[in-house]
């Protein structure tokens, strides 16, 4: 499995790439995941800055995930955290962790992680669906003899 976290930047409307803890991303630096207070620790310069991450709300747990075929979920900040075994359908095509995180955003217009897809696994992937078309970009692929 691997630890990563996507960081938002609201003001530039953009996401990061899977970012580990010790690496940076826009000047932080992220230096502790506390699972159990749900908190991030980021590092600017001097300055030590604690996220803690807000709990899904109550409307919000009753949302119904239309492309969920498999598995659980958890919402977190907006974002949308799979069980390990939670396949999710983007277009025509079926998606799964591959024994990781798998995170997206409400609508399941775009899916990061270690992603599993028919006999591929693409490590520190984004699935995003364009033009009736799923793309894919990962840090690496590994493909599966299927004889």
């Amino acid at each position: 499995m691997r630890n990563g976290i996507s960081l938002h930047n609201a003001e530039k409307k953009e996401f990061s790439p899977w970012v580990k803890i010790g690496q940076e991303w826009a000047g932080y630096k992220i230096i502790l995941f506390d699972p159990e207070q749900v908190s991030l620790t980021l590092l600017k310069g001097d300055a030590r800055l604690v996220i803690i991450l807000r709990s899904a709300r109550i409307g919000e747990a009753a949302l119904k995930l239309p492309n969920m075929i498999k598995g659980s979920f958890t919402l977190v900040d907006g974002a949308v955290i799979y069980s390990e075994e939670a396949v999710v359908r983007l277009g025509a095509t079926s998606i799964a962790a591959s024994g990781g995180v798998m995170v997206s955003d409400k609508e399941q217009k775009q899916i990061i992680g270690d992603l599993k897809i028919r006999n591929a696994t693409f490590e520190n992937g984004c699935a995003i669906e364009k033009d009736g078309k799923v793309i894919v970009t990962a840090e690496s692929v590994i493909i599966e003899n299927t004889k």
